[in-house]
């Protein structure tokens, strides 16, 4: 009995320095969020509103305005009828190309005409901002808990929302949150042991934003047959309810972007990748410099950016490139155990994927922080 009230006595102070310990993590969560809402209030949530601009064209018809008319260089252009009809809606700030399956543009459509700008946007960062807190959640979970919950969460608050990658994307109320938090999903339920609902989430992420299909390869070092399966049949039903939905013309149109976007590499204060890191050195800078008279900075100066058409050597490194880095991670993964594949690959497979994209983003890892 003594020595039951003498470890009682002795763990009672470690007890409550985890308690105050864990008070100031959660205040410190609560103030970065405070923060990062207020400094994302300002913002003119632009990516979101390529997503309403391309409902709205659909809902009246206009199909040919749901995607940029680029045919050579990707220039990150929307069309020009945009600026008017969404002033309409009631937006007058910044706009960018709807990048996305014609599936989002057909269902959005739905309520398009109805929604209040203002509304939208209020929603959409409640949303964006819960969805982070829900990836560091998952990321923790993923990479077995070593370091106790709310202090990752801490740490985990601060490297997302009060830094860049996290604040454009706040800002932005950029659809890529969704995308990373859908991946994050399918890697904590395939380490669960739920690998119908990981590959669901992967098809969902990849019916949002192509890429994670990639990820998808990965299944296969790890013998995951089940969670391949799950996400081949998820794809294949969002696939072909977009084709139902938007017709065959629009995804043909979709496809037509998507290679102008892929044989171009465009280079911005926001874009870090490969492609924009070789746009920028001599001889191949300067291609051709896209002026955005519409986006002016508070010196009253005009936006731009490189874009430059890759050479078909350049295309073919860069694809050799991904394919390798990607077949050395799904050999990796199948000889690896449980702890290096969810801790280390699977977090080093989203950063290579990102590097390689034709629009690799400073939030293209968005959600994946591990």
């Amino acid at each position: 009995m003594r020595t039951a009230g003498l470890s009682s006595a002795v763990s009672r102070p470690f007890e409550t320095a985890r308690s105050q310990r864990d008070r100031v993590c959660i205040l410190a969560v609560l103030a970065i969020l405070a923060t990062s809402w207020i400094t994302s209030s300002s913002a003119s949530s632009a990516d979101l509103m390529a997503v309403l601009a391309a409902a709205l064209a659909y809902s009246e018809g206009a199909t040919h305005l749901v995607y940029p008319g680029d045919q050579v260089v990707f220039g990150m252009m929307p069309p020009d009828e945009w600026s008017a009809m969404m002033r309409g809606a009631g937006y007058d700030g910044e706009l960018y190309p709807y990048l996305y399956p014609p599936l989002w543009a057909a269902l959005f459509s739905l309520c398009a005409q109805a929604i209040d700008v203002d509304w939208l946007v209020d929603v959409a960062r409640v949303a964006n901002h819960a969805l982070l807190l829900g990836s560091l959640w998952l990321a923790w979970r993923i990479t077995g808990r070593v370091i106790p919950f709310f202090v990752f969460m801490a740490i985990g608050a601060a490297a997302t929302f009060l830094t860049l990658p996290g604040a454009v994307a706040l800002a932005e109320n950029q659809p890529q949150i969704l995308v990373g938090a859908l991946i994050l999903l399918a890697i904590e339920r395939s380490g669960a042991g739920a690998p119908r609902t990981a590959g669901a989430a992967l098809a969902l992420a990849a019916a949002l934003k192509g890429y994670p299909a990639l990820l998808a390869v990965i299944w296969i070092g790890t013998r995951e047959w089940r969670a391949l399966a799950a996400f081949a049949a998820a794809g294949a039903a969002l696939a072909m309810l977009s084709v139902m939905l938007a017709g065959w013309p629009l995804h043909a149109e979709f496809l037509r972007v998507l290679s102008v976007i892929s044989d171009t590499a465009l280079a911005t204060n926001f874009s870090f990748g490969l492609n924009p890191l070789l746009a920028q050195i001599p001889p191949i800078y300067p291609n051709e410099i896209v002026m955005r008279p519409d986006l002016v900075n508070e010196a009253g100066e005009a936006a731009q950016y490189l874009a430059v058409v890759k050479t078909e050597l350049w295309k073919s490194a860069s694809l050799a490139l991904l394919i390798v880095s990607l077949l050395a991670v799904t050999f990796a993964m199948g000889r690896a155990d449980h702890e290096v594949r969810y801790s280390t690959l699977w977090p080093f497979s989203i950063t290579i994927i990102a590097l390689f994209l034709p629009l690799p983003w400073c939030y293209s890892c968005t959600g994946p922080q591990f």
